[in-house]
Parts: C-alpha cells; sequence; structure tokens
C-alpha cells in the first residue's frame, strides 16, 4: 500500500519519481491532485534512485485511504516500496513512459500491469527483475497491445503475457526464455551470435508492432523438439485454454502433442488440474486403448476423481467387447 509519493511536474502531467508504504505491493494512482500520472522516473523502483529527494523539482503527495481525513496522521517515515520488498505493481491508465532501469533490481518481483496506453519503455527497465512471472495487459481491440512486444524486448527469461480485453474474455500466451551465445569464427574473424531456446523466435511473431497469432502457433512443431515438457505442455495449455485468434489446424497440432506424449501430459494435466485439456483431448482426437489406460491410471494414482470417472466411461464406450449374436 502506498501512503506517499515523490513526484516531478511534466507539463500538464506527473512523473513518479519514487513510492512510499508498506507491504509489497505497489497499485500507483491514476491521478495526483489535478495532474495525469503519465509516467515514471528511470529507477522508480530500483534500489538507488535518479533524482535525489531535495531536488527542487520534487513534489511530495499523501495517498489517503478511503474515508481518510487530512487530519489523520500520515506515516512520514515508511519505507520506500522499491526493489526486494516489491512483488506486484500495478500500473495506472494513461501512464505512457516507463523510464530506464524503472524496476532494476526488483529480484522477487512477479506480477507487472501495464496499460495499453504506454508508448516508451526505456532500456534496461527489468534488468536483474529475473522473477516476473506475468504481464498483465489491458486491450482496448482484443489483440495484445503493441507495447507487449518493446516488453519481451526486455525480457529474454520464461513470461506469460495476460491480456485482459476491454471486452470478451481474458485469455494467455507465454512466451519461452531464450539466451545469446557468442562464438568466435576465427577464419573469418568475426563473432557470431547464436541464440539458445525458443523465445528469441516467438518474439519475432510481430507484424507492424502486432503480434500475429499465426506466427505464433507455427512455433509449435519447432518448440517441440527444443523446449522442456513444462514449457511445452503450459503454452499448448494457454493457446487451448482461451483460443483467440486459434485456427483449426493449430488446435489439432496442440492437442496431437497430448495423445504423442500421453506420460508427460497426463502427469502435469493432473497436477496442474487442467482436466478441460483432457475433456477436449477425449471429444476432438481419437484415442487408443493404450492412451487412455496411461490417462487412466495416472488420474487413479493422484486420486483425481472427476477424471478418472470420465476416462472409464470412454473406455467403456469405445472398447467394451461387443456381445456375441447367435442366429439360429
Amino acid at each position: 500500500m502506498i501512503h506517499r509519493i515523490d513526484y516531478i511536474e511534466q507539463g500538464e502531467g506527473a512523473v513518479i519519481v519514487r513510492c512510499y508504504g508498506e507491504g509489497s505491493s505497489a497499485v500507483l494512482p491514476e491521478r495526483i491532485g489535478e495532474r495525469t500520472v503519465t509516467g515514471i522516473a528511470d529507477h522508480c523502483f530500483a534500489p538507488e534512485r535518479s533524482v535525489r529527494p531535495g531536488s527542487a523539482r520534487v513534489r511530495q503527495a499523501i495517498c489517503l485511504e478511503e474515508g481518510a481525513s487530512p487530519q489523520d496522521p500520515v506515516t512520514d517515515n515508511c519505507e520506500e516500496l522499491c526493489a526486494d520488498r516489491l512483488r506486484e505493481v500495478v500500473l495506472p491508465a494513461g501512464l505512457e513512459l516507463i523510464g530506464d532501469y524503472a524496476f532494476y533490481a526488483c529480484r522477487h518481483l512477479e506480477e507487472v500491469h501495464v496499460p495499453a496506453s504506454l508508448r516508451r519503455l526505456g532500456g534496461g527497465s527489468f534488468v536483474g527483475a529475473n522473477a516476473v512471472k506475468r504481464l498483465h495487459l489491458t486491450s482496448e481491440d482484443g489483440m495484445p497491445p503493441e507495447c507487449l512486444r518493446d516488453l519481451l524486448g526486455e525480457i529474454a527469461y520464461e513470461v506469460e503475457a495476460v491480456v485482459h480485453p476491454k471486452e470478451g474474455d481474458d485469455y494467455a500466451l507465454l512466451f519461452p526464455g531464450f539466451y545469446e551465445d557468442s562464438i568466435e569464427n576465427t577464419p573469418a574473424r568475426i563473432i557470431e551470435i547464436h541464440y539458445e531456446g525458443m523465445g528469441y523466435k516467438y518474439r519475432q511473431c510481430f507484424e507492424k508492432r502486432r503480434l500475429s497469432f499465426t506466427r505464433y502457433d507455427d512455433q509449435f512443431y519447432e518448440t517441440t523438439a527444443q523446449e522442456l515438457p513444462e514449457t511445452i505442455l503450459h503454452l499448448l495449455a494457454d493457446r487451448l485454454g482461451s483460443p483467440v485468434h486459434l485456427s483449426g489446424p493449430a488446435r489439432q497440432r496442440y492437442l496431437k502433442y497430448l495423445e504423442d506424449e500421453p506420460q508427460r501430459s497426463a502427469a502435469w494435466i493432473f497436477r496442474e488440474d487442467r482436466i478441460d485439456l483432457l475433456r477436449m483431448l477425449l471429444e476432438e482426437r481419437t484415442p487408443s486403448r493404450e492412451l487412455i489406460e496411461i490417462y487412466l491410471d495416472e488420474a487413479v494414482r493422484t486420486r483425481h476423481t472427476e477424471a478418472v470417472s470420465r476416462l472409464m466411461e470412454e473406455q467403456r464406450r469405445r472398447f467394451a467387447p461387443k456381445k456375441r449374436e447367435y442366429v439360429f
């Protein structure tokens, strides 16, 4: 919870320099007085701030809780809400700028909520913030906003983008991680850059700054050969669970993996309680007797009664011995 904000005036807007409060979540206000919050400054949440507290440009704003009076005492000695303390940040609607190294060394930051209004992302924004698991993005037209490409350009590790459309249901897209490997080609006197992991190719699935779902789904075949099963299953679960712009052939490719890798898939499905994927598999594919038995064994082992019931019914319906007919 934020109790106090340091900010600087910029045109008719306000740029937040530092937040003070308690807890581990920072929900930034959309307005400070009569000014709209349009940005967060360089190093805003980093251990070292870029604008000195005593600077003549810095203003202070007190954030009162609902129902509180300006006369109520405010905790002036509350700690800076930054660096290792930070777990979640909710950026306000209307925000256009995230400064350089804004989240530098926020090592425990996991969730970042970003508005579609973001226009500029500073360099090194997420350096040292390697625990970010999800980027929550608002969307006016149902498509991932343009700022997603810039955000992914700053995050090389695995991260999930959760899109919240103005109308319609939320959906998620997983972007695997990657790293660069420099290899010296001595005879040619050049340094060759090799990318390990599918994350780099997934980050190239943009056309004119907008995500191409077709190009995204086309990466899956290569992904099954290069990524770990956990990543593959997480990715396909996101696409099948909320199939925005998912073509029929792409859908069948995702389901086929559940069919081709039943032991890995079954273990993950019951551990993550994604029975919806099992239902899709049984309804849209033609599972073999062996496949059903593998899934059934895992369902029994994990004591998932709903799945056991469904699989036994499917086994009886498809593979029950036919009754003999005698003609006299």
